[in-house]
């Protein structure tokens, strides 16, 4: 079997193609919610009466495996929060894990944390536990370079 030139070059840009993980954006990157399970902002997290309201949220993933999910919410009280969760992430082809950053305490009632899929400039993660139906949506922000 005879293979040209042009088709041994094709075959072995295709088989570095395949290695390398196309999908994963180039990191640090900053994300900001889109929406929840299809739902635009401002909207709940749980539709029980007593639930927050989440107005906006941003996720920052550091090149050191380092995350930080800000969120403001809006309480039934009237009051308005802003929180940040830090977590280390995993990035293993379009997925992504959590874990909280410090873990979580032994015997203690910990949320689970958030995993996801990375799609291009699309990140959606499930939050509070494979079950909970809730979906945050990101987009990946644009960069602005400082002149």
């Amino acid at each position: 079997m005879h293979l040209s030139c042009k088709s041994v070059f094709v075959a072995a840009m295709l088989a570095t193609l395949g290695c390398n993980d196309v999908t994963a954006p180039k990191l640090p990157a900053g994300f900001f919610l889109e929406n929840i399970s299809g739902r635009p902002l401002p909207t709940f997290v749980s539709p029980v009466p007593e639930a927050q309201t989440v107005i906006w949220a941003s996720l920052q993933l550091a090149a050191d495996g380092k995350a930080n999910l800000t969120e403001a919410r809006h309480d039934m009280t009237g009051g308005d929060v802003v929180f940040t969760t830090t977590y280390t992430y995993q990035i293993n082809g379009n997925q992504i894990q959590f874990d909280y950053d410090p873990p979580c305490p032994p015997n203690a009632l910990c949320a689970a944390p958030p995993r996801g899929t990375i799609s291009g400039s699309r990140l959606t993660l499930v939050m509070y536990g494979a079950n909970s139906g809730v979906v945050y949506n990101f987009a990946l922000a644009p960069v602005v370079e400082l002149q």
